[in-house]
């Protein structure tokens, strides 16, 4: 074997001049040390490597803030979002109170105040068929749940649907503390009432309204509801159910005012003008029966193209000019007065009859003297208007002219 030169041997990491037990273990030696040194390979591979770690750290937060739609931090209890979702609804912070509750689902999928807090929500954003479904289930998951029962009668009683939010209210009362403070007390009662005199119930309603009335003395709303009900009551009393059908009405049409006049005027009157080719009489025979009397008496005109349009829905101005032929045919349309309307102009056709429906009480005007003559007619203000009527006539002694008129068929007879 031949023997390396002194030149090869010293590349090679060996001194010559060493045993070669000693030579082999310089070379290992040297060999280890030069693992154990960083060279520059080494450290840019090691910072190469602290960077895409920062990076994709970077990356993995801003993804998880992204799904999350917020700032939260990861991870939170229910609770938290929660509460954050209140804060955010109590700034009026639509969007970000929604997703704080969703989050809050998302940690606890029977969170019933968290559903609470998205009814909430989407029922200030007018989404309320959303805001119901959310409020069934807040209640299923905790039927102790009070405040929902009470969203979702309000949402009923807004549809119109008077039944249903008092079959929801029958179902909180059983679940009301029996220390119940004032201010549930005043809500609860408050609704209750307004779900029954709904339903045409001004008897049981008035009983609810005093407890709204006694829970919050100082809320000026609850008595004038209670008042309203009051005369509710006395003008629907003993009359037939239709009136109690009329007054729970937003809107009211002509056909509905032919009721009213039918079973709250029973006036019987000498002067009856034939009624005849009208076009659009309806098939109901109440209905038809309460139209061609008023259009008998002239209470009610036909159109210049022959029809009477039951189905249209009146304006304030025109219940103002109809109320007000019944006047002038009694001749009790005499007034003096110096009051001003301030939004009917003195050259409307229509200004006198307004301004004698305020004078005589029957249509009041508002606290700024206006009369707000293109708004729809309500059931109650109808139905309260002719009971006003009603008893104007009566004080200029229209009974005696009912005895005078019996007399005169009597005699004819």
């Amino acid at each position: 074997m031949a023997r390396m030169s002194a030149s090869q041997a010293g590349r090679r990491g060996f001194d010559p001049r060493l045993p070669l037990f000693f030579q082999f273990h310089q070379v290992v030696l040297i060999r280890m040390f030069k693992m154990l040194l960083p060279t520059p390979q080494k450290l840019f591979n090691q910072q190469l490597s602290i960077y895409v770690g920062l990076l994709v750290l970077i990356l993995l937060s801003g993804c998880n803030s992204y799904n999350n739609g917020s700032s939260f931090r990861q991870p939170q209890s229910a609770e938290y979002y929660y509460l954050a979702g209140q804060k955010a609804l109590h700034a009026n912070e639509l969007v970000q109170a929604e997703i704080a509750f969703k989050q809050a689902l998302r940690q606890q999928s029977h969170f019933a105040s968290a559903f609470f807090g998205l009814a909430r929500v989407d029922y200030l954003r007018g989404k309320l068929h959303r805001a119901e479904g959310e409020l069934v289930n807040c209640i299923q998951t905790d039927k102790n749940q009070i405040s929902a029962y009470f969203l979702l009668s309000k949402i009923y009683l807004d549809r119109e649907d008077f039944k249903s939010a008092n079959t929801i209210l029958i179902q909180a009362e059983k679940y009301l503390p029996q220390n119940i403070p004032s201010q549930l007390q005043r809500s609860f009662s408050a609704l209750k009432a307004e779900a029954l005199a709904g339903t045409g119930n001004f008897k049981e309603a008035n009983g609810y309204y005093q407890k709204a009335a006694e829970a919050s003395p100082a809320d000026s709303s609850i008595r004038k509801r209670l008042k309203k009900n009051v005369q509710l009551l006395q003008v629907t009393q003993g009359q037939p159910e239709i009136l109690r059908q009329i007054a729970r009405k937003k809107q009211i049409t002509r056909g509905d005012l032919a009721f009213l006049f039918q079973y709250m005027l029973p006036l019987t009157d000498s002067i009856k003008k034939p009624v005849s080719g009208i076009k659009d009489l309806p098939m109901d025979p109440n209905l038809r029966m309460a139209l061609l009397r008023s259009l008998r008496l002239s209470w009610l005109p036909v159109l210049p193209d022959g029809t009477v349009r039951p189905d249209d829905l009146l304006q304030r101005a025109e219940l103002a000019i109809f109320l007000s032929r019944i006047l002038k045919q009694r001749e009790l349309a005499k007034f003096e007065t110096a009051q001003t309307i301030e939004d009917v102009e003195d050259y409307l056709p229509y200004y006198e009859d307004v301004l004698r429906m305020s004078v005589f009480g029957i249509m009041p005007l508002d606290k700024n003297n206006f009369f707000l003559p293109d708004e729809p007619v309500s059931g109650e203000e109808a139905l309260l208007a002719v009971d006003r009527l009603s008893r104007v006539l009566k004080r200029a002694g229209l009974p005696f002219y009912f005895k005078r008129q019996k007399s005169e068929r009597t005699e004819k007879k």
